[in-house]
């Protein structure tokens, strides 16, 4: 076995202009955009364009789409012989579609309608969610119990890792838990979402979604589903139609999803998504223990092809141009005018020089240019993010 899993985000990682990283060269990926927008009936690369994306009956679909055309393309260029799969709340759906175990067509519609009974669960006016930094998430599970009753919820929706916890529940409930947490010195960050997800409100949502997943044939995945919530790895297709109505009322325990996927001996992670946020946590979650790494863009995929993984059949001048091509279209997080020159301008026109020596290069020159080339990439990619070098 690989001891690879393959993991996919949630709702949260989208951003306007998120399809600039799209390879959009490829037929593949133009073959699951036509897919997704015509069960969906609406331009999804359209709506990865603007600010519509923000909208929960939009975003869910836009990054289950995004994450699976990266996961194919990977696959075409990629040794991707995968242990197990997991996924951060809606990217469970993204895991099991990249699995095998549900087609693109029904899981975008399943995740749209997703958003729809979600949002309509509760008024917007009415829901709030927010993110607590550096306090133990045991406390404030005691402090969320002893506020909580019928019609004033706040519960625990999230525990993504030791240092981060997420709240969920009614608008004034929660946000008079954040004043309180924050005199305790959490660091409290408000989410700009209006559906208390992962709660029990959700309770008419998850309802909506059990009708509609009794008629979506699940076949089983090609690799088991690693969850939070359940003991053992899911493959049946029974268990993973009654977890995915589980999790949208339970707390997501992606902690104890990353621990699990530690537990069973994986050694390499790797993040399908529009922005670096799983490897993040499996870093402070997980350490050195497990390899953690992301396709956000055309560009990281470029980088695996050129690895002792690499499978496909790109060539040194293909992975090269997609390099040049991903260099200038991720979008930049953070800017100054000295870094940019030095960590972006200056690699990005080495980049080019080395593209251009590819013309009389044999093969196994080429494999060294590529290699150059890709450790010039991750400089320009890690400054673009906000990472470090």
């Amino acid at each position: 076995m690989s001891n690879k899993v393959a993991v996919f985000v949630g709702q949260g990682a989208q951003f306007a202009g998120m399809q600039d990283a799209l390879p959009l060269q490829s037929a593949r990926a133009k073959e699951s955009l036509d897919i997704a927008s015509q069960a969906l009936g609406y331009d999804v690369y359209h709506v990865m364009a603007g600010d519509e994306v923000n909208r929960t009956i939009y975003s869910q679909p836009a990054i289950l789409t995004f994450s699976y055309i990266m996961f194919r393309e990977y696959m075409a260029s990629v040794n991707g012989d995968w242990s197990y799969f997991a996924g951060h709340s809606l990217g469970e759906y993204t895991a099991l579609t990249c699995s095998g175990a549900i087609t693109l067509a029904d899981a975008v519609r399943l995740v749209a309608l997703r958003g729809v009974a979600m949002q309509g669960a509760v008024p917007a006016s009415d829901g709030r969610m927010a993110a607590v930094l550096g306090l133990n998430p045991t406390i404030i599970a005691a402090m969320c119990a002893g506020r909580t009753r019928a019609d004033l919820v706040v519960e625990i929706a999230n525990v993504n890792t030791r240092e981060q916890v997420v709240i969920s529940g009614h608008a004034p409930a929660v946000d008079q838990l954040c004043e309180e947490l924050e005199r305790l010195g959490a660091r409290v960050i408000p989410l700009a979402l209006s559906v208390p997800a992962h709660s029990s409100l959700m309770e008419p949502a998850a309802e909506t979604l059990r009708r509609a997943l009794a008629d979506i044939e699940i076949r089983p995945p090609s690799a088991p589903l690693i969850t939070g919530l359940q003991n053992a790895p899911l493959s049946n297709s029974d268990a993973l139609r009654d977890h995915l109505v589980a999790q949208l009322t339970a707390t997501f325990r992606w902690d104890v999803c990353l621990q699990r996927i530690a537990d069973l001996g994986c050694k390499e992670l790797v993040e399908f998504a529009p922005r670096r946020t799983l490897c993040q946590m499996a870093d402070i979650e997980l350490g050195s223990q497990v390899r953690a790494s992301c396709i956000a863009s055309f560009g990281d995929i470029a980088l695996g092809a050129t690895g002792p993984s690499a499978t496909g059949d790109l060539t040194a001048a293909s992975i090269l141009d997609r390099m040049l091509l991903d260099a200038v279209c991720v979008p930049c997080v953070k800017y100054t005018a000295s870094s940019y020159l030095e960590y972006v301008i200056k690699p990005y026109r080495q980049l080019e020089e080395l593209r251009d020596k590819l013309g009389g290069e044999s093969e196994q020159d080429g494999e060294t240019i590529c290699r150059e080339a890709a450790d010039l990439l991750r400089i320009i990619l890690n400054e673009k993010r906000g990472l470090p070098h």
